[in-house]
């Protein structure tokens, strides 16, 4: 809105009928309207943040300047609201993660919102974690899971795919 401050002196009623008024005009042959140019907009490039170590391996994550964090772009920017991702990581232990939005003049001064996942194990697990913008822009981890065994079925499919392939080379 340009700097502008929102008016807030408009009741209900008052607002149908400038909105009846507006596309009574549109409509109408004898009123000429004049097009508003518009400014596209939408939602910020949003990333998952945390403390750099040697817990935590997620593919396409970047190190961020000196603050020892690393950050993983989840939605691009302009993604738009009802979009869903999965992220997947290898992790051992608890790892706390932040939310960061990052539009056109960097990170937004907000505070960060934070998960803390609690893993247990102090071996590396594959976690899939469930991300979400819903419909008014919020982001949101909608599910973590712990895929144990991952690597052994993955293992498993690709012996079973050179066990096919070389039957159908015979």
């Amino acid at each position: 809105f340009d700097g502008r401050d929102l008016s807030t002196t408009l009741n209900a009623d008052e607002a149908v009928a400038r909105g009846c008024a507006w596309q009574a005009a549109m409509l109408s042959p004898s009123v000429r309207l004049n097009q508003i140019p518009l400014k596209e907009s939408g939602t910020p490039l949003i990333a998952l943040e945390w403390e750099d170590s040697e817990a935590v391996e997620v593919e396409g994550a970047e190190l961020v300047g000196d603050s020892g964090r690393r950050r993983l772009s989840v939605f691009e920017e302009h993604a738009g609201p009802r979009v869903e991702a999965e992220v997947s990581l290898r992790c051992r232990g608890p790892i706390e993660m932040h939310v960061v939005r990052i539009g056109a003049e960097g990170p937004e001064a907000a505070p960060p919102r934070a998960w803390k996942l609690d893993f247990p194990s102090e071996a590396m697990e594959d976690v899939e974690l469930q991300c979400a913008v819903d419909i008014n822009g919020i982001f949101a981890i909608s599910k973590a899971s712990v895929c144990q065994g991952k690597e052994a079925a993955e293992a498993a499919a690709k012996a079973a795919e050179e066990a096919k392939a070389k039957e159908e080379a015979e």
